[in-house]
């Protein structure tokens, strides 16, 4: 077995499947991934989520990297990894994470914003009626129309959201995804754009260990 693992390890081709350390230091860098979008959910401000989306797409376009040079241990390797490579090039979603982190790497414009205060929904005309405070930061309010009708509002803290990234490797911009494997994208923040993301290299991994078999 150890003659074999060294023979995949050297790039050598085979008949039954791709490098055996590749894919494992592919899966190393899923988890991650992984790791990175738990500290995404948890972060509180913008100090520590930044960081997290900055390792989330450097350690999710990292399996896409060593998969590929993986798969050339076997003579269908190219093949198969190229189908994952168009469809990253085509979707909405996935194109967008690749081309982000290459924005964050590689350029010096934010891959997220920070999106202020918010509150509504507001009738058309009025006035502000109240406030409520807590901890310095507004929770709440009314709001009355001109017809001296009142709006309970609600605020919402800030939180982060996609925003549109220029590849400089490339000279393009990308807007925020629309869609992923044909179905709409409603939300527009990192988290669930990096859950759907780790989700499609979980099946891709899977896929890696078990070719040429499937």
């Amino acid at each position: 077995m150890g003659d074999d693992l060294a023979k995949r390890a050297s790039g050598v081709p085979s008949e039954d499947g791709f490098d055996p350390l590749g894919v494992e230091k592919a899966h190393r860098r899923l988890v991650r991934a992984r790791r990175a979008l738990v500290e995404l959910r948890q972060a509180r401000t913008w100090a520590e989520f930044e960081p997290a989306w900055s390792d989330f797409l450097l350690a999710s376009n990292a399996v896409y990297s060593i998969l590929e040079q993986a798969a050339k241990s076997s003579p269908k390797g190219s093949p198969w990894f190229g189908r994952y490579k168009k469809e990253r090039k085509d979707d909405p979603l996935l194109s967008y994470m690749h081309h982000a982190r290459n924005s964050d790497e590689h350029g010096v414009e934010p891959v997220a914003q920070d999106l202020p205060w918010m509150a509504g929904p507001f009738p058309e005309s009025g006035h502000l009626v109240s406030v409520t405070i807590d901890n310095g930061k507004p929770t709440g309010g009314i709001f009355k129309g001109e017809g001296g009708q009142e709006t309970n509002l609600t605020f919402s803290p800030p939180r982060p959201n996609l925003v549109g990234v220029i590849d400089r490797r490339y000279g393009d911009r990308f807007a925020p995804p629309s869609a992923h494997l044909g179905n709409a994208i409603t939300q527009g923040d990192p988290y669930s754009a990096g859950a759907a993301l780790v989700a499609y290299l979980d099946g891709m991994v899977t896929s890696a260990r078990a070719f040429p078999k499937t």
